[in-house]
């Protein structure tokens, strides 16, 4: 899939939409994660894991950074690898006409016109050394044309996946704003330009900046169902999440076959509390994309919110079927069986979640959780310090050691 056929997703700017407590019968501190694709620094989630929001990603919390196990995102912090393709809301068909996909050639048969021709068919077969030899030959050709250095700007950002903020400090990212700057001090006004500046800087994490691109090319192609999308996850990161949900809902009008729009409409609608909602549209991405486990996962989280106790442990079940080894979905179906009373089971799920991302917090509190419902408070408070260690600004791990301090001092005699 190439950097052009991929969409951001948005799931990772959603946070503290789910926060729930079971009971204090024996502890109340559980945490429901989702997981996504890469998460900045902010504001906790329910999870910590991902809702990869398109952009990515990401159910009660967002999305995230994929953590060590290579697919969930943890709250505490691992590596933080390249997002997977599902993450990221790869289109499944090229829309011709599209920006995402729009050439550079003009069909004016001149020989820079030609090698702009032949860099887009290369670019678009992901011959990234051949594309970029091209579109230099085409800017020794015409330099006074602002088209090669969208290409190459193209080129030299190859398959890289457009995730926010998974791009910060990286320095070829930076290179390639360059290149997009040269190709605008030739045309200021060139949509294609402007568009793929927004979103490299979507990608390093500047949502101020690219949002004022984006603005300017969603009013000359206000049909662009990812020039809508990209600027719902820049006024999204901006903390606008409002408007972010206008250009959502707009781009699931354009694209209503795409499961990634309905993914990031649900986003918003989780953020201002509109559960139902959010059921709907994790509904319609599921359904377009059934075999997706993010959005099982999602929905069932959203479920979990909305009451329906039966509906989420089925689709949360369904998304640790797909990805068995991904944390956060192990740590949201755990957090599920604790809300139905089964704490054993809640203990086993949580178990394998934290072998699989030691760092992932959620599932620490909802194994600390199951242990204490179990009466094995020593282990409880193993986990849930483990939980605090991870991150000392937790309540939910605070909480839940003074709850177990209360239960101890009861019992005592």
């Amino acid at each position: 899939m190439s950097f052009a056929a991929l969409s951001f997703a948005a799931r990772w700017l959603l946070r503290s939409v789910v926060v729930s407590s079971i009971g204090l019968s024996s502890i109340g501190a559980v945490a429901c994660a989702v997981a996504c694709a890469a998460a900045p620094p902010g504001p906790r989630s329910v999870e910590e894991g991902g809702g990869e929001p398109s952009v990515t990603a990401q159910g009660p919390n967002a999305s995230a950074p994929l953590p060590g196990d290579g697919s969930a995102a943890s709250d505490g912090g691992t590596a933080v690898p390249r997002p997977a393709p599902q993450d990221m809301t790869s289109a499944p068909a090229a829309r011709q006409g599209s920006l995402v996909e729009r050439g550079l050639a003009r069909g004016d048969g001149s020989p820079a016109d030609e090698a702009l021709r032949r860099g887009d068919a290369a670019w678009r077969g992901e011959r990234w050394e051949e594309a970029l030899e091209l579109f230099e030959r085409a800017r020794s050709l015409a330099p006074q044309d602002p088209a090669p250095w969208v290409g190459i700007a193209r080129a030299r950002s190859r398959d890289a996946a457009l995730v926010y903020g998974a791009a910060a400090g990286d320095a070829s990212f930076e290179e390639v704003v360059v290149a997009l700057d040269r190709a605008l001090a030739l045309q200021s006004d060139f949509t294609l330009a402007r568009f793929e500046k927004g979103r490299v800087l979507l990608a390093l994490g500047r949502p101020l900046e690219a949002k004022a691109l984006l603005e300017s090319v969603v009013e000359d192609a206000p049909e662009d169902a990812e020039a809508q999308s990209c600027l719902g996850v820049a006024l999204l990161a901006s903390g606008d999440v409002a408007r972010a949900r206008e250009r959502f809902e707009r781009a699931a009008q354009l694209e209503p076959d795409r499961a990634e729009r309905f993914g990031n409409l649900a986003t918003t609608q989780m953020m201002v509390g509109g559960v139902e909602d959010a059921v709907r549209s994790y509904r319609s991405a599921v359904r377009l994309d059934p075999n997706s486990a993010q959005y099982q996962n999602d929905l069932g989280v959203a479920l979990l919110a909305g009451g329906d106790l039966e509906g989420a442990m089925q689709h949360l079940s369904r998304a640790v079927a797909l990805e068995p080894r991904r944390a956060t979905f192990l740590s949201n179906l755990a957090y599920a069986h604790l809300a139905a009373g089964r704490p054993e089971e809640a203990l086993r799920i949580a178990r394998r979640a934290t072998e699989l991302d030691p760092k992932l917090g959620s599932a620490w509190i909802n194994r600390g959780t199951a242990e204490a419902r179990l009466g094995r408070l020593p282990a409880a408070r193993r986990a849930l310090e483990r939980a605090l260690q991870l991150d000392p600004t937790d309540p939910r791990a605070r909480d839940g050691l003074a709850e177990l301090d209360e239960l101890e001092a009861s019992a005592a005699p």
